[in-house]
């Protein structure tokens, strides 16, 4: 029986050839020449990744980080707060017109007077020797008077029957005159020194409150422009003034009539109505600000003068504006910018005109739209095109 061996001697013969060996052997190199390849290249894209990665991890970590807030929209009708000054409807010292020491004084602080009642009394005995030293001179000059009457009426009837020269008797009548100028000139200082003897008596001015006494008896006083003291303080307090300044970009909205809510230091928690009585209707150039009265009625004496009130102003819009905190401000040589951060977070400054001041925020009426995304607390750095990261979990709505 025959073998395959010998059945196919050109089979074996065949494989086992060295030319089939070399051919197997150039097969496994390609193998392994294309699995090396593989791996080599695998490796350079491990690591084109990794550098594209950290390069990319290493820009993003350059950008800073900022946090967002998107502008309110406010209502139409709003509010505006603003210090005022209380003032009483009246608020006068008196002073002495004059000069001596005080007999008595009737009043003290806290009390209520009324207008032409008697406060205090001056004792002045200069005054009434003066006085009477006036009188005196009138009296002087009366005489002086009668007599040169007389003797100009004897001296025409002597020119009438020319016993004297016309120049005489002119000259008596020229006399005459200057003695009626001088009686006159004698009684007006009676009359004078009469209206300062009045003054030794003080009134009050008007019904209202002692709210200062700086007099005691026997206290000297002066009248004059330089050391003079204010003897008593009224103040009428039936009506309060409170004086407000307006900002200028809130200064068209406050008319005369309109009504404001007034609470006084001095009471707090209660609430007094009031009404806008007068505006200056004109901006201070110094504060931007237009001064406004608001009264109150206060006839029960409720509220106390001299201290500080909060206005409370209703204001009605005829849209509706946006508001931002005042911490999102740039402030550059062109204007006040904002910065917004763009879809692609790039930085794009806005130029923003701004309306009502409300202390921590302001009105923006142009510039931005309710979905911007703007940054808080922007580097003074910052330009347009910078690249910025979005801390979203800390965006503010």
């Amino acid at each position: 029986m025959q073998t395959n061996k010998e059945r196919n001697p050109d089979r074996f013969s065949s494989s086992n050839s060295p030319k089939s060996t070399s051919r197997s052997k150039r097969i496994w190199l390609w193998i392994l020449i294309l699995v090396a390849a593989f791996l080599i290249l695998r490796a350079i894209g491990v690591k084109i990744s990794a550098h594209r990665e950290a390069v990319q991890a290493a820009e993003k970590s350059a950008y800073p980080v900022v946090q967002t807030i998107h502008p309110k929209v406010s209502h139409k009708d709003d509010q505006l707060v603003l210090p005022g000054t209380v003032q009483a409807f009246s608020d006068t010292p008196i002073f002495a017109r004059t000069s001596g020491y005080v007999k008595y004084w009737l009043v003290d602080i806290g009390a209520r007077v009324r207008n032409g009642q008697l406060l205090a009394e001056i004792e002045s005995p200069e005054l009434d020797q003066a006085l009477n030293q006036a009188i005196g001179n009138v009296q002087r000059a009366q005489a002086n008077t009668d007599l040169a009457r007389i003797t100009t009426a004897r001296w025409k009837q002597m020119l009438a029957r020319d016993t004297v020269s016309r120049q005489e008797s002119d000259e008596k009548e020229g006399n005459f005159e200057a003695q009626i100028a001088n009686l006159a000139a004698s009684q007006a200082a009676v009359d004078r020194l009469k209206e300062l003897k009045n003054f030794e008596r003080i009134y009050a001015a008007f019904d209202g409150v002692i709210t200062a006494r700086n007099v005691n008896i026997g206290d000297l006083i002066t009248a004059n422009n330089t050391t003079q003291k204010e003897m008593f303080r009224i103040a009428d307090d039936s009506q309060l003034r409170i004086y407000v300044n307006v900002p200028e970009n809130s200064a068209s909205f406050i008319k005369v009539g309109e009504s404001a809510k007034v609470t006084l230091a001095s009471s707090p928690g209660v609430i007094a109505l009031g009404h806008v009585v007068n505006i200056a209707s004109a901006i201070d150039p110094d504060s931007r600000t237009m001064l406004t009265e608001v009264r109150v009625d206060n006839t029960n004496h409720k509220f106390l003068s001299g201290g500080y009130a909060t206005v409370s102003f209703d204001l009605k819009f005829s849209a509706p504006s946006l508001i931002l905190p005042v911490n999102t401000l740039l402030f550059r040589p062109e204007g006040t910018f904002v910065g917004v951060v763009e879809k692609d977070n790039r930085v794009s400054l806005r130029q923003i005109q701004i309306g009502r001041d409300y202390g921590k925020t302001l009105e923006i009426t142009q510039g931005v739209t309710p979905a911007d995304r703007v940054i808080l607390n922007p580097s003074d750095s910052l330009q347009n095109g910078n690249r910025v990261q979005v801390d979203n979990k800390n965006t503010i709505k």
